[in-house]
Order: structure tokens, then sequence, then C-alpha cells
């Protein structure tokens, strides 16, 4: 699970990293009101997981908290595909000397954790790594072995970095391990880890990517109002989140949603997750857009499969709604009983399509044909026929 930069930083400052001073706004004139509280020049960020945020003008500088306000206004709603920014973290700008950069990550080939050190950071590291990795320091650690400060400062020494600087970068590597480990970070990563003109040692920025398996020792989860999500590009949509929940309340069966396109035409529930990709392929063949991927498999209850379905169907604007099985050893019974019931609770207005294949799919292909399902397929139906239909239907606009 990834954290956006104003998290991981309420983080790495209870492992004793210094952070700017700062606060998250959601309108323009908590910018404003931010800037004026913190009273001097600002950095306006934008709160997103997608990458190359700084490279695509998701960083801006402020003199002013006028200069804040416009600065926010001009992010907040703003696209950057994969996502959307709802939130800026507004800090002091920083009197920079050197730009630094650390990080402390799991090596999963090699079996290892790992600390990863350059002293040449920033915004163009990647060209570092690649053009001149002689002076990138690559640090193992052993999994239960104990790392002591003087290492540390030892590390420091490696990268070029000497004086005062070795001792508090130093001290800030040996605080990222232990704060790695006690997190249960995949990635715990400063870019940049700053030494300003007053020779402080702050961490500029943070990626943070959580392992999701952990979650039961993490307490400030709670704490920081989050569930915990499987790795994302961007941050969980509302239905993500629904859906997450869907499958905390009840572990039978999953429920696999992700949203992909706000203008999607037709929304899908699907089972089995390699069927789902390959449905999503179809339906792109056909000219249309799919709004979601849903994946409600692994012999889920009527009731969740009901949830899923109804889940879906709340999507804004699609134009169909597209419930299809691969051929699954789960009782298709119980799947149909689902669909029975948002259909006939939910009263869709948009074109309902359903086919189901594997174990029972004779009676449940019944049931739904008793129950007045409009369009219904047995398991002997391609997946393109019942796409071509969809197509029609929704050029009709039918029900």
């Amino acid at each position: 699970m990834k954290l956006v930069e104003h998290l991981g930083k309420r983080l790495l400052a209870r492992g004793g990293i210094p952070v700017p001073r700062g606060e998250v706004a959601t309108t323009a004139e908590d910018a404003r009101r931010i800037a004026e509280e913190l009273g001097g020049p600002v950095v306006v960020k934008a709160q997103i997981l997608a990458p190359g945020r700084g490279k695509r003008g998701g960083i801006l500088l402020a003199d002013t908290p006028e200069k804040a306000q416009e600065a926010a206004a001009s992010l907040l709603g703003r696209s950057f595909e994969p996502e959307t920014c709802r939130e800026v973290l507004v800090e002091e700008r920083l009197d920079i000397d050197r730009e630094l950069y650390a990080s402390f990550m799991v090596d999963a080939p090699k079996r290892r954790l790992s600390l990863i050190l350059t002293r040449h950071g920033g915004g163009d590291v990647e060209e570092v790594f690649r053009e001149r990795p002689d002076e990138v320091v690559v640090a193992p650690i052993g999994a239960f072995e104990r790392f002591y400060p003087f290492k540390g400062r030892e590390l420091a020494l490696q990268m070029g970095l000497s004086g005062k600087a070795v001792v508090k970068v130093g001290d800030a590597i040996t605080k990222l391990v232990a704060f790695g480990r006690a997190n249960d970070c995949r990635l715990a990563e400063i870019n940049p880890l700053v030494i300003t003109k007053d020779e402080k040692v702050i961490a500029a920025d943070a990626v943070m990517n959580v392992d999701e398996d952990a979650h039961f020792r993490l307490k400030w989860m709670k704490e920081f109002g989050l569930s915990m999500e499987e790795e994302r590009p961007r941050q969980p949509t509302e239905r993500e989140l629904e859906a997450a929940e869907i499958d905390r309340v009840d572990y039978r069966g999953s429920v696999h949603y992700q949203d992909l396109d706000e203008n999607g035409d037709v929304g899908t529930v699907t089972v089995g997750s390699g069927f789902s990709i390959t449905m999503l392929d179809v339906l792109g063949n056909f000219g249309l857009k799919p709004a979601n991927f849903c994946d409600c498999s692994g012999s889920p209850p009527a009731d969740k499969v009901y949830k899923s379905c109804k889940l879906v169907l709340g999507i804004p604007g699609i134009k169909a709604f597209l419930f299809v099985s691969g051929v699954m050893t789960q009782d298709l019974t119980v799947t149909a009983e689902g669909i029975i019931k948002a259909w006939k609770e939910l009263k869709p207005t948009i074109p309902f399509l359903v086919k189901l294949a594997g174990n029972r799919d004779r009676e449940a292909y019944q049931m739904m044909v008793e129950a007045g399902l409009p369009h219904v397929y047995p398991r002997e139906t391609p997946v393109e026929t019942i796409v071509e239909d969809c197509v029609r239907l929704i050029e009709e606009g039918g029900r």
C-alpha cells in the first residue's frame, strides 16, 4: 500500500527524522491560511501517487499567501493521469544547500533488505542510477542484523560526505532503517534528503510503500483513517474503498474492484480474474469502454454478489451492466440469487445482461429466466454475441 507524501512525513517525524513544517489543504482558501501561519515562502505540492509529479507541474513555489492560494487553486481538481488531485501539502520552503537520496527497501529477488544512497538526490536521481552507478552506495542489511549508529556514519562517508554532515546524515540513515523495519515498509524513500544552509538534515519528500499483509501490526493506520488496500498507482476511490469494506465484513469469496474510466460505457461484474481481464479486451474490441473491473469469485454468498452488483450499478453514467462468468466451480445458483436480488431491488433502467457458465449453470439460468431478467444467456452463448447485443441495446436506448 502506497502512502501519499504528507502521511509518509507524519510517520517519518514519529521516527525522529525531521520534516518541513506544513499542513494539508483541500481548498485554495485553506492553502492561503496555512501559508499565512507558516509566515514565509512556501511550496505547494499535489498529494497524489501518480509518478513524475514534479516534472508534470505538481509542485509549485509561492512567495506569498496569495500566490499559495493561486497555486492550490491550479492544482486542486487537476488530473494527473491516472489520478486527480484532491488535496495539497503546503509547507515551508527550505533554504537548501545540498540534496541527497536515501531509501530503505525490500530487495525481493535477493531476499534481503537494502539501503540505497547517493549524494546526488533530486528530480534527476534516475539518471545518476543509470549513468553514474559508481556514485550510488548499495548496502545490504541482514534481516536480523542490528543496525548500529556507526554503520550509518560509515555509509555517509561512503556517500562522499564530510564534517558535520557525516554525523547528521548518518543519524538519519540509522533512523530510516529503524523506521522501515518498524513499519513493514517495502520501500521508504526520501528524495531529496536535504542539507540546509544552516546544516540541518530534513526529509523534503517521502515515498512510502507498506506491506499490506502486515496491517494487523500497524496501529497507526486506524489513527490515520486508513484501511489496508492492495497496491495501486493512485489513491483509492470511494467505490474501491466500499468494495474493500464488503470484503472485510465477509471473508467468503472476494470482490476485487478497480475504477477504470469515469466516462466508461459499461459496468462489469465478472467471475474469474483471468477471464475478467479478457472480458475487458472483448469490450474494447467492440468499441465499448469498461467503466470498472470487478471480479466476484471464490464462492461468495448471494448477499456479497448482490452488493457487488449494487456497487457497479451505482457508477454514474454507465449505459449498460454486464455480469459474465468463465467456467466456474462455485455454485452458480447462489451467484444467480444475488443477481436476481439486485435486479428486483435496484430496478436498473439500463440494459442488464447476464451469462453464467460452470457448476449448476442450467439451474442458475432457469432461476434468472423465471425471475424475469430480460437478457439472460445460456452457457453455450459466445461472449462476443452478448457484447454485440449490448452494443445494439445501447444504440437503441432499450433495456
